[in-house]
């Protein structure tokens, strides 16, 4: 993971332009070049990276769900009783992109002075934001005007749209701004939902009882793993979070040997 995100990391510090990246290969030096507008698709289930690599990418949650589990089981199965039969979206899809990607045009976003950010202190999100509009005014270029000079003209309609995704990203569909996993996300849910009902314990147990989520996935969530350079957990990235280990005595039945154990709560 982190030779990808070397590899990532310079590819996209100025995606116009090709890059070229240094290794060794069978002990012997090497160059890779990458071409320039190469777009990164990335998954992983858990945060390995640092903050250089989150402030070059979109961070869209996976869809988990039970709903989202059924319906690729339903498509999936489909896509066998129906043999070899190609699907003609992907075909219209695929000559689009290769429509879209022929040629480089200019966008001219002619209101972008007039938009403005709650916060200035990520650069980033600024140029995040006017990209996503050039993007979809790029995707739409043959309904929009072109200027001779200035390109192709974005839209409010542009705007809007991608105003919906940036706040999506912002919101419960991903962590653009939090920049947590889906289940740092929802065990920081529960500790806040948990601190306003006045639960006077908030521990391991309770926390996997109110998100439904395993023991062990809880626990990285809080604590990272330790294995992983770049997987810190939320007692790193939420600086308020705080644990501390309590020892609590179980006298035995019947006068038995008294039991101690040891829990961490969390505050």
């Amino acid at each position: 993971m982190t030779h990808c995100r070397n590899c990532s990391g310079g590819a996209t510090s100025d995606i116009r332009k090709p890059y070229k990246h240094h290794t060794v290969l069978n002990g012997k030096p090497t160059t890779h070049i990458f071409p320039a507008r190469c777009v990164w698709w990335l998954a992983a289930t858990e945060d390995t990276t640092d903050d250089q690599f989150h402030n070059r990418c979109l961070q869209p949650y996976v869809d988990d769900s039970k709903e989202a589990d059924r319906a690729f089981t339903e498509h999936f199965l489909r896509s066998l009783a129906e043999g070899a039969k190609k699907d003609p979206r992907f075909t219209v899809c695929r000559y689009m992109w290769e429509m879209i990607s022929s040629e480089v045009l200019p966008v001219w976003v002619w209101f972008s002075e007039a938009i403005k950010y709650d916060t200035e202190s990520n650069r980033r999100n600024t140029t995040i934001f006017a990209d996503m509009i050039q993007a979809v005014t790029r995707m739409r270029y043959k309904q929009r005007k072109i200027d001779p000079d200035r390109g192709i003209v974005a839209s409010m309609d542009d705007y809007a749209t991608a105003y919906e995704i940036y706040s999506a990203l912002f919101g419960d569909e991903g962590s653009q701004g939090t920049q947590l996993t889906p289940d740092e996300a929802r065990v920081l849910g529960a500790m806040y939902k948990m601190t306003t009902d006045r639960v006077e314990k908030i521990t391991l147990n309770s926390l996997v009882s109110k998100t439904g989520i395993t023991t062990d996935k809880v626990r990285r969530a809080i604590h990272g793993r330790k294995d992983r350079n770049h997987n810190p957990g939320l007692l790193s990235k939420c600086p308020a979070l705080t644990f501390e280990k309590k020892n609590t005595s179980i006298p035995g039945t019947d006068g038995g040997v008294t039991r101690s154990t040891t829990k961490n709560e969390y505050t």
